[in-house]
């Protein structure tokens, strides 16, 4: 899925700015607040959301592994 502003009314930039000032920490949070407050469907505010926690990161094997414990989850990753 590409996100793009003429599918989604926003460049992917500007939703990373939406969910930076929206202040939350949880993915279900964030999509929420996609879905209501910016009328997005279930798989464009998911994709976004994912996007989001996985920004900067490169997609090398241990990166993956990294990504998946990014934000809240983050303290799990020494376990």
């Amino acid at each position: 899925m590409t996100i793009s502003p003429q599918n989604s009314g926003r460049s992917l930039t500007d939703w990373f700015t939406v969910l930076e000032a929206a202040g939350l920490d949880k993915h279900t949070d964030l999509m929420k607040h996609l879905k209501t407050e910016h009328g997005l469907s279930h798989g464009f505010a998911n994709g976004i959301v994912l996007q989001f926690w996985a920004r900067g990161v490169s997609q090398t094997d241990e990166a993956l592994v990294d990504a998946q414990y990014i934000g809240p989850k983050s303290v799990l990753r020494p376990i």
